[in-house]
């Protein structure tokens, strides 16, 4: 992840005390951040400010040999890796769920997609192997767009992961210079449901239902404005998981997309999320 962070065109800052991510060891507990990379976007110009994104890595709630990031936004850091001023919440992202160690051994899908002021991450997608257990998990970090599509200074964070059982989790929230508003989170044990679509952000229509035209987008309740590089959607529209790339119109520009599945809840159900790829 750090490695496509740098290629992607985010810059690495100078704080102290950052994790080796070539020499780091893989937690041996639970639940348990072994380091952290501080990440500043590199955008700034034309009315934007730079923001600072911290990750830090280590094991999820469901098994020690699962993985998890903790991710906290904001505009600065006192040079020792705390975020001053104006931040998110520190979001954990990543498995939440029961035992599931015999995951550590096999190989999933990671799509990331990163460019100088946004990241999109799914980990470990189109896993199903183990009934009621997902260790897949996604985070989007973008800039919201004003109504003449400009991008501005509000930064919405966006994130999936399995909690439990059948039950899914989603948080998000917006960043601006002054607030951080509102720290939503959702659950769903629904599998015939998609509740990213209806918690987070919503592809409210497809038009034709077909790859290469433009999508309406939704917003969710406290958002301004919606995302362009994730959402929710379904195979029925947009076909399988991992299968092909996809051309979509938004904002008035053609980009690449991704299909990911999560099952068992979300590739079972015929829902997908739909990542930007480029």
């Amino acid at each position: 992840m750090h490695s496509q962070m740098i290629a992607g065109g985010l810059i690495q800052t100078n704080d102290s005390g950052q994790i080796d991510t070539d020499t780091a060891l893989r937690p041996t507990v639970t639940n348990t951040s072994v380091g952290y990379k501080m990440y500043r976007s590199n955008d700034a110009g034309g009315g934007l400010t730079e923001f600072y994104l911290k990750i830090e890595y280590g094991s999820g709630a469901g098994h020690a040999s699962t993985t998890a990031v903790w991710v906290t936004l904001g505009w600065a850091t006192d040079g020792a890796g705390t975020i001053t001023g104006m931040s998110s919440n520190r979001f954990q992202v990543g498995n939440l769920a029961g035992t599931v160690g015999a995951h550590s051994t096999t190989l999933y899908w990671s799509n990331m997609s990163v460019a100088p002021g946004r990241a999109q991450i799914a980990m470990f997608t189109g896993e199903g192997t183990f009934a009621n257990t997902s260790v897949g998990w996604c985070f989007s970090i973008e800039r919201l767009r004003n109504a003449s599509f400009q991008q501005t200074n509000n930064i919405l964070f966006l994130a999936y992961r399995p909690q439990t059982g059948s039950v899914m989790a989603f948080n998000s929230q917006v960043l601006t210079p002054s607030l951080a508003y509102p720290a939503v989170s959702f659950t769903s044990t629904a599998n015939g449901y998609n509740p990213l679509q209806a918690a987070i952000i919503q592809a409210d229509a497809v038009q034709s239902g077909a790859a290469g035209v433009s999508l309406q987008f939704g917003q969710m309740g406290g958002v301004t404005a919606p995302s362009a590089n994730i959402f929710g959607g379904a195979t029925t529209s947009f076909g399988a998981a991992q299968t092909n790339n996809i051309k979509i119109t938004t904002f008035g520009v053609e980009r690449n997309y991704i299909l990911n599945g999560f099952t068992p809840y979300f590739n079972s159900a015929g829902n997908l999320i739909v990542m930007r790829f480029e």
